[in-house]
């Protein structure tokens, strides 16, 4: 791979290197420092002794990118707010009510029954303090604006692991963006103004043509213009959302090089009627850095925006002077730029998705090309449609296994049937954003809009609708995707040389794929397993028997976890029962369920589930007969928890309780 000899892509995979070390190993930035002044000391000296001595170059290469390796390391460990004696995760250990100040930064997707913000904390019960956490406001009440200072009071929740096994992980996901904690806003007092700030002025733009468009356009229209001009997915509908999934256009929703190319062409139109003197190119790259950023700073500046907008940022100033510059060193400038402003965005799957979506495009592109020549405009048209496509799903396709477990099967009609149009719809989308902002309103554009918009709605739902071509429920680990990738890669070497050492290569990247397949599924269903999941107000159990499992389970049942545990597990669902059977024997031991109806075992059993508020009382019975665990669900009170809990640790029973301490497993 040519790209990869570029000094510049190097230094950003050193770079990366280092974030995942410092991720994994947990060492103070001052050690970091020191090994990069090792670094460069050793650099420096081979560099002036090189005349007297031969060193070979990959040695001295070596070292300079260490130097990165470390440097990467140093920032992610830098990258710490609760580093911070001030940071407010000092404060508590476990949920409570408090008193706090807050600054809201951003909004997110609104819940069933709250709207939510990401806010700066000032103030915690009176003690100045520092960090960020996520506040949701009772939904339906005053509107709440970016950059105010508010004064709220409520329950603050602290981050707690998954539950289930193979439950998406909520808290590891707020701490990577450095958010610990929610607040669920009771009470709220604005304070202060809003602040002076880009977010905040943003923000205010946003609100601004949201009002003026919500005046003309219906609310599932107007949620997908603010989706797609202005990347503010808050209000989109979750039936929608999930139908652009199945149809494979999902990427439409995400704000990213396609609508940034668009608005970069828009700009660029409106700049045609000055001359091309030089003093009007610099005119005109000024305007164009400053629409491509402002565009960025309205659509929130996600992982994806700000990829594009350093990425055409640069194909601009290259523009105007006048030098090619290669495609591989401006994305992996803009790649470095932004991990090292934000390390953690690394782990962020839009910049993952994104990044490995355009690196494979720029890889497989012209390979793709080149396998089919057509000599009309429209079969070269619909091959470069098509290639593109491909080399995206291709490059995206093991992540999106490892996140979604999913694949569109029919993702190339849908780029074939709504990329052409997205040129006339993104033009529509900006002017229509532009005239709302200048409180003037032509209804025509208006209605073209809505047109485009159900038109492009209902081709997503009619492919959508294609259930048999969406493949889903596809078990894959991070071994698995990343021996994907190896077959990906491989497979295209094969194409491109051509030759038996790549075709040996690609089909022995298919036997390594298929053994630690079978490997994984060997690990995962050589023992029998016996799980209760934590549900609230619900009672939820699988049994694992190898290759498949069958569940129990009483009041709601919750599908996503069943399907969450079978992935993590590699198993497929084998059958439902009610919850009539009380006694289960795992391995020699005895399982006794205690339910709503109070009847506990004659025979002691091993381990004592309760379910469903039993109205009884524990003591005399824990006393006669101590099984070794007693465990209850999320079925039961609170009261009934601390009863059963104090007991417990009266007669020194081990006792748990899934609202703490997760699903309860016996192997």
């Amino acid at each position: 791979m040519k790209a990869i000899q570029f000094p510049l892509i190097r230094v950003t995979l050193a770079f990366i290197i280092g974030l995942f070390l410092g991720k994994l190993f947990v060492v103070p930035p001052v050690l970091w420092a020191c090994g990069i002044l090792f670094s460069a000391l050793t650099v420096g000296v081979i560099h002036y002794y090189t005349r007297k001595f031969i060193v070979p170059p990959y040695a001295l290469g070596g070292l300079l990118l260490l130097i990165f390796v470390g440097i990467g390391g140093m920032r992610i460990a830098m990258d710490n707010p609760q580093r911070n004696p001030n940071h407010f995760s000092h404060l508590l250990k476990k949920s409570q009510s408090c008193s706090l100040v807050v600054r809201l930064e951003s909004q997110l997707r609104t819940s069933t029954t709250r709207t939510r913000y990401v806010a700066e904390v000032h103030q915690w019960n009176g003690q100045k303090t520092m960090g960020k956490i996520v506040v949701g406001f009772p939904k339906n009440k005053q509107p709440y604006t970016v950059g105010k200072l508010y004064g709220v009071t409520g329950v603050f929740l602290p981050l707690q692991p998954a539950v289930n096994p193979g439950q998406f992980d909520y808290s590891a996901y707020l701490k990577n963006k450095h958010w610990y904690g929610q607040l669920l806003v009771a009470r709220a007092k604005s304070l202060a103004p809003p602040q002076k700030s880009i977010p905040a002025i943003a923000d205010g733009i946003r609100q601004t043509v949201h009002q003026r468009l919500k005046k003309h356009l219906n609310e599932s229209d107007l949620a997908l213009v603010m989706a797609l001009i202005l990347g503010q997915q808050q209000d989109m509908n979750a039936d929608l959302i999930q139908a652009y999934q199945k149809a494979g256009a999902v990427h439409i929703l995400s704000v990213s090089g396609l609508h940034v190319g668009f608005v970069l062409i828009f700009i660029q139109t409106l700049l045609k009627p000055f001359p091309n003197t030089r003093r009007y190119r610099r005119v005109k790259i000024v305007m164009v850095i400053l629409g491509l950023w402002s565009f960025g700073f309205l659509a929130g500046l996600a992982p994806s925006v700000l990829r594009s907008v350093v990425m055409f940022s640069g194909l601009a100033v290259g523009a105007y002077l006048r030098r090619s510059s290669n495609s591989y060193n401006t994305l992996f400038t803009s790649l470095f730029l932004i991990l090292l402003w934000e390390p953690h965005a690394l782990w962020d799957v839009g910049l993952q998705l994104s990044y490995t979506a355009v690196f494979f495009i720029l890889w497989l592109h012209p390979i793709l090309q080149n396998l089919w020549s057509p000599r009309s405009k429209i079969g070269r048209y619909v091959r470069d449609l098509l290639s593109v496509s491909l080399a995206a799903q291709l490059g995206t396709l093991p992540l999106s296994l490892y996140y979604f477990h999913q694949f569109p099967g029919l993702f190339f009609v849908t780029n074939l049937l709504l990329l052409p149009g997205m040129g006339v719809l993104m033009g529509l989308g900006l002017l229509s954003v532009l005239m709302a902002y200048l409180n003037w309103i032509w209804s025509p554009v208006l209605k073209l809009v809505q047109w485009a918009l159900d038109l492009m709605n209902g081709i997503i739902r009619l492919i959508a609708a294609q259930e048999e071509m969406v493949w889903s429920g596809i078990p894959m680990n991070l071994t698995a995707m990343l021996l994907l990738y190896g077959i990906i890669v491989m497979g295209v070497f094969a194409v491109e040389r051509r030759n038996f050492y790549s075709y040996r290569n690609f089909l022995g990247s298919i036997l390594v794929f298929q053994l630690a397949i079978f490997g994984i599924r060997h690990y995962h269903w050589q023992e029998e397993a016996w799980i209760l999941f934590h549900q609230r107000k619900a009672t939820l159990i699988a049994h694992q028997q190898y290759d498949q499992y069958r569940f129990l389970c009483k009041n709601n049942t919750a599908l996503m976890t069943l399907e969450a545990f079978a992935l993590s597990r590699w198993v497929a669902p084998a059958s439902r029962e009610d919850m009539r059977q009380q006694r289960f024997w795992l391995n020699g031991k005895k399982i006794a369920l205690v339910d709503e109806t109070g009847r506990f075992p004659k025979v002691r059993p091993h381990i004592l589930i309760v379910t469903n508020n039993p109205r009884c009382g524990p003591e005399s019975w824990l006393r006669r007969h101590r099984p070794d665990w007693v465990v209850l669900d999320g079925s039961n009170g609170y009261q009934l928890r601390k009863s059963w809990r104090e007991c417990c640790y009266q007669l020194k029973i081990p006792f748990h309780d899934t609202s703490e301490k997760g699903s309860f497993s016996v192997f």
